[in-house]
């Protein structure tokens, strides 16, 4: 979440009627030509978000954390 207002932008988007929206895994990504951006935004962030707001997403948040916690952690990345 690069600019930090993606779940502005979530929030915009759904009050015009989206309902899909996309998001990365622990926020990994960004661009490759602009070093130290800050990425995308965390799946566990936009799923907390919208469970704020009493929307289901049908997502189970611990497992979630789980995998973003392995993810930070560097424990699905293969030793080189």
């Amino acid at each position: 979440d690069t600019g930090g207002l993606a779940l502005a932008n979530v929030d915009a988007a759904w009050d015009l009627g989206l309902r899909v929206f996309d998001a990365a895994a622990g926020g990994l990504g960004g661009c490759p030509y602009a070093p130290g951006a800050a990425g995308n935004l965390r799946s566990g962030a936009l799923v907390a978000h919208l469970a704020s707001k009493g929307i289901s997403t049908g997502i189970n948040r611990e497992l979630l954390a789980g995998i973003e916690t392995m993810l930070a952690e560097g424990k699905f990345f293969a030793e080189p």
